[in-house]
């Protein structure tokens, strides 16, 4: 099974950002069945689009560096990775993301202003079992320049491939005690996970 570290975030720890699905506007998705037989294992690529609402602010002339994580809108479909989580999952095999600019404002004089995003990833997060259910997310690491700058909106294109578990008996992944050493239980990404988990377990 294969592992997907979150993004490393070394020289982008000025901010960081966990946002929530109330800040992803026009969310769209579509899936296409592939052969499993073709695709090891995959029967199935999702793309999903939208647009992540922020408002990031520079602190000088000088680039801001920081990180932002955010869940993606999936339309029902709920992937994992690692934990087997048991029919109707969708077992992450891999992904791929696109993230740009999509809106940047500049106050006043421009001083040194830039925007940029220097690297994204899509990855499953997997919570505390306590925390939540794992989720699709995009992490990804963002500079803003010039104190009056400010990075407003992201566009967004997922692409994930995964296998759709129909059945008792399909592979598990690794057990909850292998990936416990790679879990986040900060106060941050508490908040962050609980509020994913009520976003797409509102039952709950």
């Amino acid at each position: 099974m294969a592992n997907f570290p979150e993004i490393d975030t070394t020289g982008y720890e000025d901010f960081g950002l966990g946002l929530g699905l109330s800040d992803i506007s026009h969310p769209q998705g579509t899936e296409v069945r592939i052969d499993p037989a073709l695709n090891g294992g995959a029967d199935v690529v999702a793309t999903y689009t939208g647009y992540v609402l922020m408002g990031q602010k520079g602190a000088s002339g000088n680039w801001l560096r920081g990180n932002l994580r955010f869940p993606v809108q999936t339309f029902g479909r709920k992937w994992y990775a690692e934990l087997f989580q048991g029919p109707g999952w969708t077992l992450f095999h891999d992904g791929s993301v696109t993230l740009s600019l999509a809106a940047i404002f500049n106050k006043n004089v421009a001083n040194n202003a830039g925007w940029a995003v220097d690297a994204a990833i899509a990855r499953i997060h997997v919570p505390h079992p306590s925390q939540g259910k794992p989720h699709l997310v995009v992490e990804a690491l963002l500079a803003v320049s010039d104190n009056d700058g400010i990075l407003y909106r992201l566009a967004y294109q997922v692409t994930a491939l995964g296998r759709t578990i129909t059945g008792i008996g399909e592979p598990s992944g690794r057990d909850f005690a292998d990936v416990l050493p790679d879990l986040r239980t900060t106060a941050i990404s508490s908040e962050y996970t609980k509020q994913v988990e009520s976003s797409y377990f509102p039952e709950k």
